[in-house]
Protein backbone atom coordinates (compact mmCIF):
# COMPACT_ATOMS: atom_id res chain seq x y z
CA UNK A 1 0.00 0.00 0.00
CA UNK A 2 2.76 2.33 0.93
CA UNK A 3 4.24 1.62 -2.77
CA UNK A 4 0.67 2.85 -4.09
CA UNK A 5 0.83 5.70 -2.84
CA UNK A 6 4.78 6.76 -3.21
CA UNK A 7 3.96 6.04 -6.84
CA UNK A 8 0.65 8.08 -6.86
CA UNK A 9 2.34 10.95 -5.38
CA UNK A 10 5.62 10.68 -7.94
CA UNK A 11 3.00 10.81 -10.79
CA UNK A 12 1.37 13.77 -9.54
CA UNK A 13 4.69 15.43 -9.02
CA UNK A 14 5.66 14.80 -12.71
CA UNK A 15 2.19 15.92 -14.47
CA UNK A 16 3.88 19.81 -13.94
CA UNK A 17 7.26 18.68 -15.54
CA UNK A 18 5.27 16.90 -18.39
CA UNK A 19 3.39 19.63 -19.33
CA UNK A 20 7.06 21.78 -20.62
CA UNK A 21 7.88 19.48 -23.29
CA UNK A 22 10.07 21.12 -25.66
CA UNK A 23 8.79 21.75 -29.01
CA UNK A 24 12.19 21.80 -32.22
CA UNK A 25 12.28 21.59 -35.38
CA UNK A 26 14.98 21.25 -38.12
CA UNK A 27 15.24 24.03 -40.92
CA UNK A 28 15.34 21.47 -43.60
CA UNK A 29 12.07 20.19 -41.84
CA UNK A 30 10.28 23.06 -44.38
CA UNK A 31 7.44 22.92 -46.01
CA UNK A 32 8.50 26.06 -48.82
CA UNK A 33 6.40 28.44 -50.47
CA UNK A 34 6.33 27.66 -54.14
CA UNK A 35 8.55 30.70 -55.08
CA UNK A 36 11.09 28.93 -52.97
CA UNK A 37 11.53 26.06 -54.99
CA UNK A 38 14.66 27.46 -57.17
CA UNK A 39 16.49 29.16 -54.44
CA UNK A 40 16.93 26.47 -51.87
CA UNK A 41 18.89 23.66 -50.46
CA UNK A 42 19.07 21.41 -47.67
CA UNK A 43 22.27 20.68 -46.25
CA UNK A 44 21.88 18.34 -42.41
CA UNK A 45 19.60 20.34 -40.35
CA UNK A 46 20.03 23.54 -42.49
CA UNK A 47 17.48 25.58 -45.01
CA UNK A 48 19.55 27.74 -46.93
CA UNK A 49 20.40 29.09 -50.59
CA UNK A 50 21.30 27.25 -53.44
CA UNK A 51 25.09 28.44 -54.27
CA UNK A 52 24.80 31.73 -56.62
CA UNK A 53 21.15 32.20 -55.75
CA UNK A 54 19.50 35.29 -54.08
CA UNK A 55 16.18 36.48 -53.07
CA UNK A 56 13.91 35.43 -50.72
CA UNK A 57 12.62 31.94 -49.58
CA UNK A 58 9.29 31.54 -47.34
CA UNK A 59 9.25 28.38 -45.22
CA UNK A 60 6.01 27.33 -42.99
CA UNK A 61 6.59 24.71 -40.26
CA UNK A 62 3.37 23.06 -38.22
CA UNK A 63 3.51 23.44 -34.86
CA UNK A 64 2.65 20.16 -32.72
CA UNK A 65 1.56 19.47 -29.44
CA UNK A 66 4.44 17.35 -27.70
CA UNK A 67 2.21 16.04 -25.18
CA UNK A 68 -0.74 14.15 -25.47
CA UNK A 69 -1.80 14.59 -21.86
CA UNK A 70 -1.80 18.50 -21.67
CA UNK A 71 -3.76 20.58 -24.70
CA UNK A 72 -1.79 23.62 -23.11
CA UNK A 73 1.62 23.72 -22.82
CA UNK A 74 3.21 26.39 -20.49
CA UNK A 75 5.89 27.55 -23.76
CA UNK A 76 6.53 30.90 -23.02
CA UNK A 77 9.99 31.17 -25.55
CA UNK A 78 10.56 31.34 -29.17
CA UNK A 79 14.35 30.32 -30.30
CA UNK A 80 15.62 30.51 -33.60
CA UNK A 81 19.67 28.88 -34.25
CA UNK A 82 20.96 30.31 -37.84
CA UNK A 83 23.51 31.81 -39.37
CA UNK A 84 23.66 35.55 -40.48
CA UNK A 85 27.14 36.11 -42.13
CA UNK A 86 26.70 39.63 -42.57
CA UNK A 87 24.25 42.79 -43.97
CA UNK A 88 23.41 41.12 -47.15
CA UNK A 89 21.31 38.94 -45.48
CA UNK A 90 18.40 38.38 -43.32
CA UNK A 91 16.43 35.77 -41.44
CA UNK A 92 12.83 36.91 -40.02
CA UNK A 93 10.56 33.95 -38.01
CA UNK A 94 7.13 34.32 -36.85
CA UNK A 95 5.21 32.46 -34.21
CA UNK A 96 1.51 33.00 -35.25
CA UNK A 97 -1.48 31.58 -33.69
CA UNK A 98 -4.71 30.88 -35.54
CA UNK A 99 -8.10 31.08 -34.40
CA UNK A 100 -10.29 28.14 -34.89
CA UNK A 101 -13.53 29.32 -35.81
CA UNK A 102 -12.48 32.60 -37.48
CA UNK A 103 -9.47 31.41 -39.04
CA UNK A 104 -7.66 34.91 -38.07
CA UNK A 105 -3.88 34.58 -37.24
CA UNK A 106 -2.25 36.67 -35.04
CA UNK A 107 2.01 37.04 -34.62
CA UNK A 108 2.29 36.13 -31.04
CA UNK A 109 6.39 36.44 -31.66
CA UNK A 110 8.70 37.22 -34.09
CA UNK A 111 12.73 37.04 -34.31
CA UNK A 112 15.21 38.81 -36.73
CA UNK A 113 18.72 37.96 -37.21
CA UNK A 114 21.74 39.45 -36.71
CA UNK A 115 25.22 39.27 -37.93
CA UNK A 116 26.93 37.11 -36.87
CA UNK A 117 30.28 36.70 -38.59
CA UNK A 118 31.14 33.39 -39.78
CA UNK A 119 29.37 31.52 -37.07
CA UNK A 120 26.10 30.63 -36.02
CA UNK A 121 24.10 32.23 -33.12
CA UNK A 122 20.87 31.53 -31.26
CA UNK A 123 17.71 34.87 -30.58
CA UNK A 124 15.10 34.40 -28.30
CA UNK A 125 11.75 35.81 -27.91
CA UNK A 126 9.42 35.78 -24.78
CA UNK A 127 5.39 35.64 -25.53
CA UNK A 128 2.32 35.40 -23.24
CA UNK A 129 2.51 31.00 -22.22
CA UNK A 130 -1.17 31.07 -23.17
CA UNK A 131 -0.89 28.02 -25.50
CA UNK A 132 -4.36 25.90 -26.58
CA UNK A 133 -4.17 23.82 -28.93
CA UNK A 134 -7.48 22.67 -27.87
CA UNK A 135 -8.60 26.11 -30.24
CA UNK A 136 -5.93 27.41 -31.58
CA UNK A 137 -3.62 26.49 -34.23
CA UNK A 138 -0.21 27.25 -34.74
CA UNK A 139 2.51 27.65 -37.36
CA UNK A 140 6.22 29.50 -37.64
CA UNK A 141 6.67 31.32 -40.75
CA UNK A 142 10.32 31.90 -41.83
CA UNK A 143 11.32 34.01 -44.39
CA UNK A 144 15.06 34.10 -45.36
CA UNK A 145 16.72 37.10 -48.04
CA UNK A 146 19.89 37.32 -49.67
CA UNK A 147 20.62 40.05 -52.09
CA UNK A 148 24.46 39.04 -53.01
CA UNK A 149 25.26 35.50 -53.40
CA UNK A 150 28.27 35.22 -51.19
CA UNK A 151 26.16 36.16 -47.81
CA UNK A 152 26.07 32.71 -45.48
CA UNK A 153 22.49 32.77 -44.65
CA UNK A 154 20.79 29.64 -43.04
CA UNK A 155 17.84 28.58 -40.58
CA UNK A 156 19.38 25.45 -38.46
CA UNK A 157 16.97 25.28 -35.86
CA UNK A 158 13.67 26.43 -33.81
CA UNK A 159 12.09 25.59 -30.61
CA UNK A 160 9.25 26.22 -28.04
CA UNK A 161 10.12 25.98 -24.51
CA UNK A 162 9.24 27.29 -20.84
Amino acid sequence: MKKLWLCLVLLLLALPAAAQFRWNIVGSAAQLDQSALISYRYSGARLEFQPATTGQMVARYPVRNTSNLFPEPNWDIFRMTYQDSDGFGSITARLIVVEECSGEEELLCQIESSDTGAGTSCSICIFPDDINFQTHAYFIEAELDRSEPFSEVALIMMSLSH
